[in-house]
């Protein structure tokens, strides 16, 4: 292990037995007798060496490379040294330096194994450094680099699949975790890995085949059973599906896609009288995960949920719990800051034009309120839990990572979100980049100036919660973008845009906020559909279509709206009446008409509107009271017959909000037509078959098509016991 052999008697003696402690893990030993040849051979090669590599054991980096450093300038032909210098570099995270001095001991002696094992460890861990800042091209020439060095190298094979699979590259991915099995086939995660790209590859059969092998090994490998639950379920062997994702509730009864997942094949198998949750394991039933999945089934008959509503709500994490001391009564504070008083929740529905809304609201004198829908996700599980973990000081900083764009419009960041929607870049999609007279302008927010307002007024406060620390966050937000004084001072009324949370968000919202109220923009139930369906239909996404269907079917009657005082008012009347449904809105608001609410703004700046919708425009700005946004939907997108079905289940949520004249008798005729027609595919469906080129029976046999028309189904099952959909949203009242 010497670098050379100059050291006298008692040197070679001092180290070897340096050595043999430093071996047997007795550091403080081996390190002293170190020091001690040291002090009578200061450039010792052998001795700043293995002092080095105990700095290094020992985590102290930097004085490692400068001790091996020493040895290497003493006597550079020291291969060892080399090596271990390039250990130190590597988990300083300077992979190329660690990669020159693997080089660098490889020349000197060529069959180093040790030398070349490290060296190929350093270019996939270069690969994986580049691969975590999405550097996916630098990250597959390092793998190949190690490939080359190891040519049957597990590790780097099985990191070059992750690689390509990040980039697309499904062949190339499969290709290499095949590589990485046939160097060693007794990896579970390579398996599961290969099922996943082949399942991406459509190869259903072969990935359920990889799935199953990575459980041979590993059977409580939660992953695998969720990921041959989707492979089954692409499969359309629902049954199968749902027992997979049964096990990995088993396993880790947390998992939250799996729930997501398993929601939707348990609704799917309701039509063979499979909706049986009791088989879930007891640690899977007493999360409140299962609370709300029972209430979402519940939920397609909404006037029976409400106490399935209750039992979820029981589960949200107490109060107590997430409530933060700031001031104990033997230290009282007050506080000059003046939180809002009420609190109205703006709801989706469809495309009806909350984001319309919202810009008409925004920069109204009395009305506190945040730009976009940057927090429909706030009150969703584990937010809080993020949020709060550094104490009540720390809300504030916390709360600008977690809604980064809040803060800078142009911030990619995901914000919390509905599960599985993709919210990265909501900033550019919702237009908040295109602001201003000249679309120059995006918003932004002083995070400094907003943590500073934010602290100061929990100064005063005696605790602080998720609600009202999101009022906190209202009020700090409006002091440091307050053009003067009386911008802050009249706000009464925190205005959140909710948009579309989920049944968890919208519970603890709601269980927080006990006298909120909540707002929902409508518009005709066939123009509303037609015009949110167009996208997916073109895409052909047969899954968002239905389910898009059916959350307009469903949002009309929703269990909240019992819960709380809930109004909804026409788009309809907001573009031809504008002047009397803004004064109805206003009075019920409880604030004053003003000039603001006839202009579309965000944070006080001009907004040209949704990228997103079909009418804006690069060239024109849109007009908030145009009937641009109410007639821009062709009625080809669905058959006669399909608007046929659909306007007979809309036909109460019509008639409620004025669109159409009841016809009582017209009606019962109608809805005994539909009766066997939603047993059936309908036409969009027929066309969508033919496009993925199924056959009808793996069309039917698909979760999505037995959920739609499970749903249909429920749907038409009320109105034929109440001719009605009972505790629908109220109209609000228009002069």
């Amino acid at each position: 292990m010497s670098s050379l052999d100059t050291s006298n008697y008692q040197t070679k003696a001092s180290l070897l037995l340096a050595q043999q402690h430093h071996m047997a893990g007795k550091l403080f030993q081996a390190e002293t007798l170190y020091k001690e040849i040291l002090q009578s051979e200061p450039n010792n090669p052998d001795a700043l060496n293995f002092l080095g590599v105990i700095n290094h054991q020992a985590g102290n980096l930097d004085l490692a490379v400068d001790l091996i450093s020493k040895a290497l300038k003493a006597y550079p032909e020291f291969p060892e040294a080399l090596n271990n210098l390039g250990n130190a570099y590597i988990d300083l995270d300077l992979f190329q330096e660690a990669i020159d001095s693997y080089n660098l001991a490889l020349s000197i002696k060529p069959k180093y194994e040790v030398g070349k094992n490290n060296l190929c460890e350093a270019f996939y861990k270069l690969g994986n450094y580049f691969h975590k800042l999405s550097k996916y091209e630098e990250a597959t020439v390092n793998y190949v680099k190690a490939l080359t060095i190891k040519p049957r190298h597990a590790k780097a094979s099985f990191n070059l699949g992750v690689t390509f699979s990040a980039q697309g590259k499904l062949e190339e991915a499969a290709k290499s975790y095949i590589v990485s099995l046939a160097s060693d086939p007794n990896q579970a995660e390579p398996h599961s890995n290969l099922g996943n790209v082949l399942v991406k590859l459509k190869r259903y059969n072969d990935a359920v085949e990889s799935y199953l092998k990575a459980l041979s090994i590993k059977p409580d490998y939660a992953e695998a059973h969720f990921n041959l639950g989707v492979a089954y379920r692409d499969l359309g062997m629902l049954t199968e599906a749902k027992a997979s994702y049964h096990d990995a509730l088993a396993i880790k009864p947390g998992y939250v896609e799996v729930w997501n997942n398993l929601k939707y094949v348990t609704k799917a198998l309701q039509s063979q009288g499979e909706d049986d949750l009791t088989k879930l394991s007891r640690y899977a039933r007493a999360t409140n995960d299962f609370a709300f999945q029972q209430f979402y089934l519940d939920g397609f008959r909404p006037h029976q949920a409400d106490e399935s509503l209750k039992k979820a709500i029981t589960t949200l994490p107490a109060k107590s719990d997430q409530t933060i001391t700031i001031n104990t009564p033997e230290n009282p504070q007050s506080s000059t800051a003046q939180l809002t008083e009420k609190v109205v929740a703006l709801l989706h529905f469809g495309r009806s034009g909350t984001g319309l809304l919202h810009s008409l609201v925004d920069n109204h004198p009395e009305v506190s309120t945040l730009p976009s829908i940057y927090l429909s996700g706030y009150f969703n599980k584990g937010v809080w839990d993020r949020l709060s973990t550094d104490g009540w000081r720390g809300l504030p900083q916390n709360f600008i990572n977690e809604f980064a764009v809040l803060f800078d419009a142009r911030n990619p960041k995901p914000i919390p979100s509905k599960f599985g929607e993709g919210q990265s870049m909501i900033g550019e999609k919702e237009g908040m980049t295109a602001l201003g007279k000249n679309r120059n302008e995006y918003l932004s927010v002083d995070g400094e100036g907003f943590c500073n307002a934010a602290i100061n007024i929990m100064e005063g406060m005696e605790d602080i919660n998720p609600m009202s620390f999101l009022l906190v966050a209202h009020a700090a937000f409006e002091e440091v973008t307050r053009q003067n004084e009386e911008q802050v001072t009249n706000k009464h009324l925190c205005f959140y845009h909710i948009h579309n949370p989920d049944h968890y968000a919208l519970a603890n919202f709601l269980r927080y906020a006990k006298d909120a109220r909540i707002l929902m923009i409508v518009r005709e139930p066939m123009e509303n559909c037609q015009s949110w369906i167009r996208g997916v239909i073109d895409e052909k996404n047969y899954e968002q279509c239905v389910f898009r269907i059916l959350t307009l079917l469903f949002d009309i009657d929703q269990v909240f709206f019992r819960t709380t005082e809930s109004v909804g008012f026409r788009l309809e009347d907001l573009k031809h009446r504008h002047k009397d449904t803004l004064k109805a809105l206003c009075n019920w608001l409880g604030v004053k008409v003003c000039p603001t609410l006839y202009e579309m703004t965000a944070q006080g700046k001009k907004w040209w509107g949704d990228t997103t919708s079909p009418n804006y425009s690069k060239d024109n700005a849109m007009s908030a009271f145009s009937d641009a946004t109410t007639h821009e939907t062709a009625s080809s997108i669905l058959s006669d017959s399909d608007q046929f079905i659909l306007r007979t289940l809309f036909y109460p949520f019509s008639v409620h909000f004025g669109y159409l004249k009841s016809n009582k008798e017209k009606f019962e005729s109608d809805l005994n037509e539909i009766k066997p027609l939603i047993g059936g595919m309908m036409d969009f469906e027929k066309a969508m078959q033919e496009q993925l080129n199924l056959s009808p029976n793996q069309f039917s046999e698909m979760e999505a098509y037995k959920i739609f028309h499970t749903g249909l189904l429920d749907r038409w099952q009320v109105l034929d016991e109440f001719g009605d959909y009972p505790h629908m949203l109220r109209p609000l009242v228009i002069g």
